[in-house]
C-alpha cells in the first residue's frame, strides 16, 4: 500500500486519546495548581501519545522526502530545520482546561530532560514506571497531546480554498479537535485586522495565501426564450491561459475561438460549437470576450 495523507490512519486514534484526556480533566481539575498531579492513567496516556508521535513523524518524513528516516529524532530535527516546529503554537480551547500559563504553548519547544520534555518522560516511564511515575504529570500529558495534535494537522496537510474570504473567517481553526486550535497567519497582501496585528508568522501552523487570478472567456448569447445570458469558460492548461491573456481587451473572432478551444476537447470546432449551443440552448450567439478572473485565497500549512 502506498503512503498518502490519509487522516483516517491517525486522526481517529488522536480523537480517542483526546476524549480520554478530557474525561480525565473532568475528574481532575486541570489548572495551574494541578499541573504536577501524576497517576498511572496519566502515564498510560503519555505513552500512547508518544507512540503515535513517533509513528506519525516518520510518515510525515516519508511523505515529504520520499525516503526512510533514520529515527524519530531525525524526523524532528528535519521538521525543525524546515518548518521551525519548535516555534509552532497551539491554543487551548477546551472548557475542561483551566490553565493560565498554558492557554497558548509550544509543544516542541523544550530542553532535554526538562519538565516540558514529554519525550524523556515517555522513555523514563516506559523503562522504569514505578521509579519515574512522578514524572507522568498533567503538565507533561497536555504538552504531549499538543505535539500529537500538531503532527496530525501537518499529516492531513489540508489546503482550503477560501475564494474571496481573504481573512479566513469561516475556517474551523480547531481542525477537528475539541481541545486545541491553531493560529492562522493573515495574507501578506491584505490589510491586517486589528485582532491579528500582533500575530507572529513563525508561530502559526496555517497561513493565508493569495493565488493570482486566471484568465477566462465570457461567452454572451441569447437563449431559447430570447433572454441574454453568459457563460464562462476556463482551463488551467498553460496554452489556454496564454491565449486568453493575449485576448484581453481585444475583439475575438468567434470562429477563431471555436477552433482554438476545440483542440482541448478532442473534437472539431463545429462539434464543440454545436455541443455548446445545445447544452446552453443558444438561439443566437452574440460575442466572446477574454477577462482576468478575481484572485482567490487559500489556507495552507505554514511550511
Amino acid at each position: 500500500m502506498s503512503l498518502k495523507n490519509d487522516a483516517s490512519i491517525y486522526f481517529p486514534v488522536y480523537k480517542r486519546i483526546e476524549k480520554e484526556v478530557q474525561e480525565l480533566a473532568s475528574a481532575i481539575y486541570f489548572c495551574d495548581e494541578q499541573r504536577n498531579v501524576y497517576s498511572l492513567d496519566i502515564a498510560d496516556l503519555i505513552v500512547r501519545c508518544v507512540v503515535e508521535i513517533e509513528s506519525i513523524a516518520k510518515d510525515i518524513y516519508r511523505l515529504e522526502n520520499k525516503a526512510e528516516p533514520e529515527s524519530p529524532g531525525a524526523c524532528f530535527m528535519w521538521m525543525e530545520e524546515r518548518w521551525n516546529i519548535s516555534k509552532k503554537a497551539v491554543v487551548v480551547v477546551s472548557p475542561y482546561f483551566h490553565f493560565d500559563v498554558m492557554r497558548k504553548f509550544y509543544p516542541f519547544d523544550y530542553k532535554n530532560k526538562s519538565e516540558e520534555d514529554y519525550y524523556s518522560t515517555y522513555n523514563a516511564i516506559k523503562h522504569d514506571r514505578v521509579k519515574n511515575i512522578h514524572k507522568a504529570t498533567v503538565h507533561t500529558l497536555v504538552r504531549a497531546l499538543g505535539a500529537l495534535y500538531i503532527l496530525n494537522v501537518y499529516f492531513k496537510n489540508d489546503r482550503i480554498q477560501l475564494k474571496d474570504d481573504c481573512y479566513g473567517a469561516h475556517i474551523d481553526r480547531t481542525f477537528g479537535s475539541d481541545v486545541f486550535s491553531v493560529e492562522i497567519a493573515p495574507c501578506k497582501d491584505v490589510a491586517v485586522l486589528s485582532s491579528e496585528k500582533d500575530m507572529i508568522l513563525e508561530q502559526c501552523i496555517y497561513k493565508i495565501t493569495r493565488k493570482e487570478s486566471e484568465y477566462a472567456f465570457s461567452l454572451s448569447y441569447k437563449n431559447q426564450f430570447g433572454e441574454r445570458c453568459s457563460s464562462s469558460l476556463v482551463m488551467i492548461n498553460k496554452e489556454f491561459q496564454d491565449y486568453a491573456a493575449s485576448c484581453v481587451g481585444k475583439g475575438i473572432h468567434a470562429e477563431e475561438f471555436w477552433e482554438f478551444v476545440a483542440k482541448f476537447s478532442g473534437t472539431t470546432a463545429e462539434q464543440f460549437k454545436e455541443y455548446f449551443f445545445k447544452s446552453n440552448k443558444v438561439s443566437e450567439f452574440i460575442s466572446v470576450n477574454a477577462y482576468k478572473m478575481k484572485a482567490t485565497f487559500w489556507a495552507e500549512l505554514n511550511k
